[in-house]
């Protein structure tokens, strides 16, 4: 800032010092005006005022006018930095919302998973308790036209001692586990 004011105030000099100049040179025209030479036709002194004015006058402009483009300069600058700012305060209300929002998804994604495993756990439940009056046989032949409770129930006579399994026991539903096995041809 403090370099803007000192050529402020040079330029500001050199404008002095050239109006001075120009006050000079008037006041020394207007003194040889007395003397100076006339038109014929019109009795008037010659122009050397005119071109005297003209050269103090070009130098003013051109003092204004770059005073006048280092202010609209600044303007420009000024104005392109309070776009900047303004963008930069944009981008930082979006990043703070977007932090807002990855706070509450996190929230949503912790409650997703606890309630998950607690349907897990109820889902482990029900499945066991289902389970609690299933009964799994390992290793008892497989016959194609016996019916699976008929098997089951006969294996409990010969095999547990258990009389009248058909009447002690209640069989709900009956199914052979696993793939079926296929007989081999033994007469090859």
């Amino acid at each position: 800032m403090a370099q803007w004011d000192s050529r402020r105030d040079k330029n500001m000099n050199l404008y002095v010092k050239y109006a001075q100049k120009g006050e000079e040179k008037k006041q020394r025209s207007n003194t040889s005006d007395n003397r100076a030479t006339y038109d014929a036709d019109e009795k008037k002194p010659k122009k050397k005022k005119a071109k005297q004015k003209t050269k103090t006058q070009s130098t003013c402009p051109n003092e204004e006018s770059s005073t006048q483009y280092i202010s609209n300069e600044f303007e420009a600058q000024k104005n392109s930095l309070s776009n900047f700012k303004t963008e930069v305060d944009k981008l930082a209300m979006q990043l703070k919302n977007n932090h807002v929002n990855d706070e509450k998804l996190s929230k949503t994604i912790d409650q997703v998973k606890k309630k998950n495993d607690r349907l897990q756990n109820e889902l482990t439940d029900v499945h066991m308790s289902s389970m609690r009056n299933n009964l799994i046989l390992y290793n008892i032949p497989e016959n194609e036209t016996d019916l699976c409770s008929n098997v089951v129930l006969e294996f409990c006579g010969k095999n547990l001692k258990i009389e009248n399994p058909a009447d002690k026991i209640i069989i709900c539903d009956s199914f052979r586990l696993g793939k079926k096995i296929e007989k081999i041809d033994q007469s090859l």
